[in-house]
């Protein structure tokens, strides 16, 4: 058949809206194959030529990464002091101050059972009586102890051992008698004045435990220095044992003797429950004693501690009559807290990339 006849002209440019759609595609991509891209490629190897030439991009760059790491920097620093403020402060008023009180009601209560005593010799100080009723009334103090540190009450008339329940065993039978004005390693001014309280140690003991002493010199009324107190002796060569303005004769020593074992050995249950939850603790004698203080020899001396020593620890004073210790304790992890590494990590990391894409975005947009 012949061919068909050729469109008029105004047919051929009124072609329908599809196929000039699909005209321009094709030719768009020729084009995209034919012509290079328009959009720019910046590669890290151009990276120094563009520096290089435009210095303003550093400029801009590191003044964008100032103004972001600094800020991010101190932000979590001061938040990292706060919170270490803050726990210092929750541990110090908290775990600090309920063990030191834990400490003072144990020393209390060993004061506490030779106040008894004390009170039934001044009622008895004639030792017929008490040769016969201490060691009965020493046991039912004892038996009123709650805490179970008041080891041993003694009595000693004059300064000489005569007293002790629970009696010393035979190897320790020595100590009875034992006359503590004429040991020349004892000076005359340890020896307690007019009525005063005094605690001693805490040291190793010859009963094979790791204690102290409450020790109370017992004065009572007297019309001379000579005058029998009701046991027969009277303190050898001890001036300060008379009273002249008073009228008041040194009786002896009344005593009470502490065991602290399971406090040196970190076995005291409040111990371990501090320690078990990742603290560190530390208690000592006060380095800072006056020279007349029974314990001078051994101020700053550890009395407890866990494995490892506390570090930068908070302290707090334990203080009844002469005896002054000191409890410091500190996280084992430290005070700062465990986000402060991560936070100023990311900080530093995410005011980097900021900076870069910024210089990146700017040479872009320039091409």
């Amino acid at each position: 058949e012949p061919p068909p006849a050729p469109l008029p002209q105004q047919l051929q440019q009124r072609s329908p809206p599809f196929m000039r759609s699909c005209d321009r595609i094709m030719l768009d991509e020729k084009d995209r194959q034919e012509e290079p891209s328009a959009r720019p490629r910046i590669k890290l190897r151009d990276m120094e030529e563009i520096l290089r030439a435009r210095p303003y991009v550093i400029a801009a760059t590191l003044g964008c990464l100032a103004a972001l790491l600094l800020p991010s920097i101190v932000g979590v620093t001061l938040a990292a002091r706060s919170e270490t403020t803050r726990q210092r402060e929750l541990v110090y008023k908290g775990t600090c101050l309920e063990l030191s009180k834990v400490l003072e009601s144990q020393i209390d209560s060993t004061f506490m059972g030779v106040k008894s005593m004390v009170s039934y010799v001044r009622q008895n100080p004639n030792c017929s009586v008490l040769d016969k009723t201490f060691s009965a009334m020493a046991k039912d103090v004892k038996s009123w102890n709650t805490v179970n540190k008041l080891f041993q009450l003694r009595a000693e008339p004059s300064g000489v051992m005569t007293y002790a329940e629970p009696r010393y065993p035979e190897q320790l039978k020595w100590r009875y008698g034992y006359n503590k004005f004429q040991d020349p390693l004892i000076p005359k001014k340890m020896v307690p004045h007019t009525s005063s309280w005094v605690f001693e140690g805490p040291v190793m003991q010859p009963e094979g435990f790791f204690g102290g002493r409450a020790v109370h010199a017992l004065f009572l009324p007297a019309e001379s220095r000579d005058q029998d107190m009701g046991c027969g002796t009277h303190p050898d060569n001890c001036p300060q044992c008379w009273d002249e303005a008073n009228k008041l004769k040194f009786w002896g020593l009344v005593q009470g003797m502490m065991n602290l074992n399971d406090t040196f050995n970190g076995v005291e249950p409040r111990l371990m429950e501090i320690e078990a939850i990742g603290y560190r603790y530390q208690l000592v004698v006060a380095p800072d004693l006056p020279a007349h203080d029974p314990n001078y020899a051994s101020r700053g001396s550890l009395i407890a501690s866990s494995v490892k020593l506390p570090h930068d620890p908070v302290s707090r004073d334990v203080k009844m009559y002469n005896l002054h210790w000191v409890l410091s304790i500190a996280p084992e992890s430290g005070w700062s807290p465990s986000w402060y590494i991560p936070c100023l990590v990311a900080a530093v990391l995410i005011s980097f990339i900021i900076s870069f894409l910024l210089m990146w975005m700017m040479e872009i947009g320039r091409a």
